[in-house]
């Protein structure tokens, strides 16, 4: 796979975001991977997701980070729509908990689907996307990754 500088356009996940925001050691790797990637997209769902997350472990206001920090990487929030639902459907038959090991859940079937009704590779941390037919932003900027999928030092890529 050839290393790019750049990614014209990508799929945020909420698993970065959890990242960067609970100081993993992928956090370094993540921001940087977000700021070399030209346009950032993430699902409603997933902006929900992450709001749950956020007013669980926070308080309503909790939620203020969270939208600086997208604002932060522009990360544009997509509406999910009927052909959204349609690659939904498919991604949960293929790869859904129950129907294959990447165990989607239903917060990664809002991520795999923007992904796929987009056609762009999508910024993750963990085993399940790797097991599916979406693309890996990370690897496509050459990042290395541990035994559990965590981003770490850049590889060495050739011109």
């Amino acid at each position: 796979m050839k290393v790019l500088k750049k990614l014209e356009g990508a799929v945020v996940d909420s698993s970065p975001i959890v990242s960067i925001f609970e100081n993993r050691s992928s956090a370094r790797a993540f921001r940087q991977g977000l700021k070399r990637s030209s346009a950032l997209y993430m699902s409603a769902g997933t902006l929900m997701e992450l709001s749950v997350i956020f007013i669980g472990q926070k308080s309503a206001e909790g939620t203020g980070p969270l939208d600086d920090l997208l604002a932060q990487f522009n990360i544009r929030i997509e509406p999910l729509d009927a052909p959204m639902v349609m690659h939904g459907r498919y991604g949960c038959v293929h790869y859904g908990k129950g129907h294959n090991p990447a165990s989607l859940n239903m917060g990664d079937l809002f991520s795999y689907s923007l992904a796929k009704q987009m056609n762009l590779p999508l910024f993750f941390e963990g085993l399940d996307f790797p097991r599916t037919d979406i693309p890996d932003a990370m690897l496509m900027l050459g990042y290395a990754f541990d035994t559990k999928h965590s981003p770490s030092i850049l590889q060495v890529s050739s011109p």
